[in-house]
């Protein structure tokens, strides 16, 4: 039925792994940094991942699957948060 979920599913876990490790490794490399420069590294990171997972799936399902909306109102709930 959404022959292009799985495609995007994956490649949607491989941004999310990246970003996690990058989170990971700036927390390593970094942990004098003040905590709302961190914060605010955080969350840009994070919106940018979802805003860009939602295109993703809405892409390659062309809006036939939902996940695509979830994604999306998380990075706009995250939006709202950053700015």
């Amino acid at each position: 039925m959404y022959k292009g979920i799985l495609w995007a599913s994956w490649h949607a876990l491989t941004l999310f792994g990246y970003v996690c490790g990058s989170l990971l490794i700036f927390m390593a490399c970094n942990t004098f940094v003040i905590a709302t420069r961190y914060g605010a590294f955080s969350l840009y990171a994070i919106l940018a991942t979802y805003l860009i997972s939602a295109l993703l799936i809405f892409s390659a399902t062309k809006g036939k699957h939902p996940a695509w909306g979830v994604l999306l109102i998380i990075s706009v709930l995250l939006t709202s948060v950053v700015y």
